[in-house]
Parts: structure tokens; C-alpha cells; sequence
């Protein structure tokens, strides 16, 4: 009798592997022995907000000129930081760089304190309700690699999106 042994690869071992690693990953986001429906709630508290609204503006105006007040610009307005490292353009001289303060003035929400710039002054007055991250950093100064990272947590290869965590 002559039995048929499949050949296992040392890529089968590593994906099936990888796939066990994210199984045991998964499962430790989901209360043991509970899978959430579609309509349940999981968490430590209700959930309240119905909606998420991803303000990425590319192209759009600077953090500095509206949800990130720093007090330090407005102060040294107009004082140089020295010239640029490299020329922009390459034949022409390096250009002297100077510090900018905000073209809005920033002022706080009446109920939570969070400052935002005149140019979004109905939004200021919501603030209380929305959640503004300021924390976030990346660890790339090219703003390729820098966007890719902030939607897909990765500069390397395709992982799922913001909004798909979101959603």
C-alpha cells in the first residue's frame, strides 16, 4: 500500500502561522465566549456617538492656523531660524526661513476650553462634542510615507485604512 504525503513548504508553515497569530490576536479583542451583533453594544460604557467624521485635509489649511494654537509663533513672529538646509530650487541661493505666527486668532470653547481659530468659529462653539486628537506623531518627515502611515499605521506595505478600522 503506498499513502500520498502532501509536501508542506516552509511558506504553508509561516502563513498558517501567521494566520494562528491572528486568530489568537482577535480573539483577545472580543469578550471571551461573546461575539458582538451588529446591533449590541460592546464596551465599558454605551457608545454615544452615532457618527465619525475623519477631517484629513491634504492640501487644506496648516494645524497651526486651526486647531493647533502655539503661543511660541505668535511670540517670536517674523524671527529667523536660519537658512534653508538645502535650496529649494537647485542653481539659486538657499533662502533665509522665518518663524509665522497664525493668520487667525485662537480663542477657547466656552464649555470644554478648547482653542480653535477664528476661521472655524461655529465649530468652536461645538467642541465640547468632538474629540480632537493632538497627540499624534510619525516618525517620517516625508508626507507620502508620513499620510500612508497615519491611514494604515504602516509606511511598508497595505494594511486596512483608518476608515476601515472606523467602520
Amino acid at each position: 500500500m503506498k499513502f500520498d504525503v502532501p509536501s508542506i513548504t516552509r511558506r504553508d508553515v509561516l502563513a498558517s502561522s501567521a494566520a494562528a497569530g491572528v486568530g489568537a490576536i482577535a480573539s483577545n479583542l472580543v469578550p471571551h465566549g461573546h461575539i458582538a451583533s451588529a446591533g449590541e453594544r460592546a464596551g465599558h460604557h454605551a457608545a454615544k456617538a452615532k457618527h465619525v467624521i475623519v477631517l484629513y485635509m491634504s492640501g487644506g489649511f496648516s494645524h497651526v492656523d486651526t486647531f493647533d494654537p502655539k503661543p511660541r509663533l505668535i511670540r517670536e513672529h517674523d524671527v529667523s531660524i536660519g537658512p534653508e538646509l538645502t535650496a529649494a530650487v537647485s542653481s539659486q541661493p538657499k533662502v533665509e526661513r522665518f518663524l509665522k505666527a497664525p493668520l487667525w486668532q485662537f480663542r477657547r470653547n466656552k464649555k470644554c476650553g478648547t482653542e480653535v481659530s477664528d476661521l472655524f468659529p461655529h465649530m468652536r462653539d461645538m467642541m465640547h462634542e468632538v474629540a480632537l486628537i493632538r497627540s499624534m506623531h510619525c516618525d517620517h518627515r516625508d508626507h507620502g510615507e508620513a499620510t500612508l502611515q497615519l491611514h494604515t499605521g504602516s509606511t511598508g506595505f497595505a494594511m486596512p485604512s483608518l476608515g476601515a478600522w472606523l467602520s
